[in-house]
């Protein structure tokens, strides 16, 4: 046998086990002394029909959005971190992906809001050779192209992201999940 991932050469620490959440103490031993308590304390215990299993706690720390960004898209930034952090991807994210997905849903919440006050399309005169007005015609607002090219990014990030209705629904489902998955997920949303 042996070979990478047989526990030889490639053996993990019990550190490294208990932030991954894959600490077993029938497995991997008791937890040394030089753990300090605050990191056996970020630990949650589950019960299961055999063993005892520590998982890690999940203690969300807000990363700063960029200073150039507006309200709207810092706004995004908090609320994507946080469904990111939650989905357990947040640290895995290209962060400029997340900055280019803000921006875009910045722009089209601006340009969408615009659109509403004053509408699709605007009047512009038309005049003869002599400078005359001769009537108008219908154009479409800047805007309506902005709104669309945006909204269209922000999808496009989103996909990147994994943040998609379809990726949120299959996580909230618990579709596709290993049995300890779904069991560290019941243990996560009970109430204490």
């Amino acid at each position: 046998m042996g070979g990478k991932g047989s526990g030889g050469h490639n053996r993990k620490t019990i550190e490294q086990h208990l932030k991954n959440g894959t600490y077993r103490a029938s497995r991997h031993g008791p937890i040394p002394k030089r753990l300090t308590a605050k990191q056996q304390h970020k630990h949650t215990k589950i019960k299961t029909k055999k063993d005892t299993v520590l998982v890690s706690a999940k203690i969300y720390t807000p990363i700063p959005a960029p200073a150039y960004f507006d309200e709207y898209a810092r706004k995004e930034w908090e609320r994507v971190c946080k469904v990111l952090y939650d989905l357990g991807t947040l640290q895995d994210v290209n962060h400029a992906t997340l900055e280019g997905y803000c921006s875009a849903y910045s722009t089209a919440v601006k340009s969408t809001k615009k659109i509403n006050d004053d509408g699709f399309s605007s009047e512009k005169p038309l005049f003869n050779k002599q400078g005359d007005m001769i009537g108008s015609i219908e154009i479409k607002r800047p805007e309506v192209d902005i709104s669309i090219k945006a909204w269209q990014q922000v999808k496009m990030f989103a996909v990147e992201l994994g943040i998609t209705t379809s990726r949120v629904k299959i996580e909230d489902t618990g579709e596709g999940l290993t049995p300890l998955e779904k069991m560290i997920r019941e243990a996560e949303h009970k109430p204490r």
